[in-house]
Parts: C-alpha cells; sequence; structure tokens
C-alpha cells in the first residue's frame, strides 16, 4: 500500500505549518483514495497504519486540524465518504470544467472504425443499461457536481485561505443553479440518496440544496 500526493498538497501542508502526525494522517487518507477523492476508513485503521504509536485522542485533534485548514471535509461515520479530500475534489472539478468536448477528427474517426468490417468484427457486444440505471447516474453526477461546486465555493471565499487562491490563480467558481433540474424528479432523488447512504435524506445536504431551489 502506498500514497502519492502532489506538489499542490505538499506546498499547502508547508504552508500552514502541518505537524507530523497532522501530514502523516493526511498522507494515510490518500492511502485510500484508491480512485478517487473520498475514502472511509475507521479511525482504528489509521491509528493501525501509524503504527499504533499515537492515541485516539490525537487523531481525532489532527483530523479536525485538517477540516479546519480545509485539506479535508468529513461525513458521518457510516459514509462510504466518510472522508473528502478538498484540494484534489477542486482540481478534479477544474479538469472537467475545462475539457474539451469530442473534436472532429474523433468523430471522423469513430465513423471510418464503424465502416472498417475487422474494427467491427472486434467490437465488444454493447453492455444494456437499465432506465432505472441511467437515472441514478445522473441524479449521482448531478450530486457530485453540487458538492464539488459548494466546496470550491467555501474554499474560494475564506478569508484564510485567500493566499492559496491568489498562489493558484484559481478562477471564480460558478454561480449555484437557481432552478430545479429537469432529468429527473424530487421522488427519485429521495430514493437514490436512502439507497446510497442508508440515512433519511431530509438530512442530506444535497437534499437540502434540492429543496432550496424554485
Amino acid at each position: 500500500m502506498y500514497a502519492k500526493i502532489d506538489e499542490t498538497e505538499l506546498r499547502k501542508l508547508s504552508q500552514q505549518r502541518a505537524s507530523g502526525l497532522q501530514t502523516q494522517l493526511y498522507v494515510a487518507l490518500a492511502t485510500h483514495c484508491h480512485k478517487g477523492n473520498t475514502c472511509f476508513p475507521s479511525l482504528e485503521r489509521l491509528r493501525k497504519i501509524l503504527g499504533d504509536v499515537y492515541h485516539i485522542n490525537s487523531i481525532h485533534r489532527a483530523l479536525k486540524w485538517l477540516e479546519e485548514k480545509k485539506f479535508i471535509t468529513r461525513k458521518e461515520a457510516t459514509s462510504k465518504t466518510r472522508f473528502s479530500l478538498m484540494l484534489r475534489q477542486i482540481k478534479t472539478a477544474l479538469t472537467n470544467r475545462l475539457k474539451k468536448s469530442t473534436t472532429g477528427y474523433d468523430k471522423h474517426q469513430r465513423k471510418t472504425n464503424n465502416n472498417n468490417y475487422r474494427y467491427y468484427k472486434k467490437k465488444k457486444p454493447i453492455k444494456r443499461i437499465t432506465e432505472k440505471k441511467k437515472k441514478d447516474q445522473i441524479i449521482d453526477d448531478w450530486a457530485k457536481e453540487m458538492t464539488s461546486l459548494k466546496d470550491y465555493h467555501k474554499l474560494f471565499n475564506d478569508p484564510d485561505q485567500q493566499g492559496f487562491v491568489h498562489a493558484c490563480k484559481l478562477p471564480k467558481p460558478d454561480p449555484f443553479p437557481s432552478q430545479k433540474p429537469l432529468f429527473f424528479s424530487a421522488n427519485d432523488l429521495y430514493n437514490r440518496i436512502k439507497c446510497a447512504t442508508n440515512q433519511n435524506p431530509q438530512k442530506s445536504w444535497v437534499w437540502q440544496f434540492y429543496e432550496s431551489l424554485s
């Protein structure tokens, strides 16, 4: 098991004068973020990774410091996204924002390949996706986008983070939408949150934000 943190994360930890435990704990959380920016290790698991040399109260204080300095956000202990690495979420959101749409060359290449018998013969069979799975994916993508936008606004407007914002030349965040999305209903969102988290959806920030829209 290994972890990799980039130069931006390391510089931010140094600028905030992170202690040894705080830095080690951040690296330990990054170890569990295999294919994303979230993870859900238990405190005992984190303590074990750090060699059982720190008291559980010290780990609590270090996590609180990381949260106060906007390195991480925390949710309830039973959530599969219990810990979120904010710097990585912002980087991912900016990368997705700057991604270009499919180019004309790609479209032409795809058309050429489809007309090629040998290519067509090798193509894998198309997986059939049910309408429910499609709608669930749409809801998940919308919830992730709104959560990332909320975290970005929080970082961008935090007076303590203005030095970091100017140093990284972060662009001004997009405004929050004012109307509810049309591609799913409130009932769809309610059931999806309940199914994904096993919690009361009304306590979820995503649900509360949705209800605030017109």
